[in-house]
């Protein structure tokens, strides 16, 4: 950022031909009508800044990257049951049985080992609670 006021104080101020007095003098709006070819290094500076913020973003996302693979692969997170857990979503029909949800899932490493069909997420907002089963309330039941 230092760098853009050493170039950019004295393109706006020094000989440009603006009109402006006092601190205003270092703005944008201060370079004169002749003088407007002085708006190239703002141009410049612009590319530079945003080519050095992808860069900076790049690195960073390369540097996170490498830390998250390194955790999902530590001993601590294998253990746990969701790094071994997938939710599919948008199953076609014909795969919502057991067998040919184990064959699609056999090119997998590992296979898998168990498989859980959720038919109808409604069903379990509609499921009655306890306080619901001892005060008798009518419960919705959900079609499918």
């Amino acid at each position: 950022m230092a760098v853009t006021w050493i170039i950019l104080l004295p393109v706006d101020a020094a000989g440009s031909k603006g009109t402006q007095t006092g601190i205003t003098r270092f703005t944008f709006g201060n370079v004169g009508q002749s003088e407007q070819p002085r708006y190239a290094a703002h141009l410049i500076l612009t590319w530079l800044l945003t080519f050095w913020v992808f860069y900076l973003v790049k690195r960073e996302y390369s540097t996170y990257i490498v830390l998250r693979q390194d955790f999902l692969m530590s001993k601590e997170h294998t253990r746990l049951a969701q790094s071994k857990t997938v939710l599919v979503t948008g199953v076609p029909k014909e795969f919502l049985n057991q067998s040919s949800m184990s064959r699609f899932c056999s090119v997998l490493p590992g296979g898998s080992k168990r498989i859980w069909f959720a038919r109808c997420v409604l069903c379990l907002l509609c499921a009655p609670t306890s306080t619901e089963r001892a005060a008798d309330v009518p419960v919705f039941v959900c079609a499918q």
